[in-house]
């Protein structure tokens, strides 16, 4: 038994590109007709001892995916410490999941901590809007920032910081 990956019509009987199965597991390799970003439909045929290809394909799903995700916090006005605000920015990218979380820290003009994550949404996201709520520390600074961290299904990853905020 034979199979082959293509990403258009039935392949005939002689195609140079049949991978021989075994029963023991195996793997091979495609190469995308194609370096789009997106979706991509591979066609999975199989071919048996005798020569018979099978009339459908069995479709495999692949997206391809090189760009990192873009992300475009929204710099906070003067804070007060003690309040509650929403530190929030902008998310694009085509492959993430509910699955995952977006990583939110403070910079206290000496040092990052953790201020949590938020969850993100299954995608595409095109300038898609996300926060986490804080509490402002009481501090007097005026180089304060957060930044916003993300990987993707992909595994492109991004970290972008807010311009400086003052906290009084």
């Amino acid at each position: 038994a034979s199979v082959l990956i293509n990403e258009g019509s039935q392949p005939t009987a002689g195609d140079p590109d049949w991978s021989t199965c075994t029963t023991t597991a195996n793997a091979t390799t495609y190469t995308l007709a194609s370096t789009a970003q997106g979706l991509h439909i591979l066609k999975v045929w199989s071919k048996d001892p005798n020569g018979n290809i099978s009339t459908t394909s069995n479709d495999l799903i692949v997206y391809y995916d090189t760009v990192n995700p873009t992300l475009a916090p929204t710099t906070p006005g003067i804070q007060k410490g003690g309040n509650s605000i929403n530190l929030s920015w902008d998310a694009t990218d085509e492959s993430t999941s509910s699955s995952q979380s977006f990583q939110v820290d403070f910079y206290n003009g000496s040092a990052w901590s953790s201020v949590g994550t938020t969850t993100a949404a299954n995608g595409p996201l095109s300038s898609q809007s996300f926060s986490r709520a804080w509490t402002v520390p009481s501090l007097d600074i005026t180089n304060a920032r957060f930044r916003v961290s993300f990987t993707d299904l992909a595994g492109n990853s991004s970290t972008v910081q807010s311009s400086a905020f003052e906290i009084d």
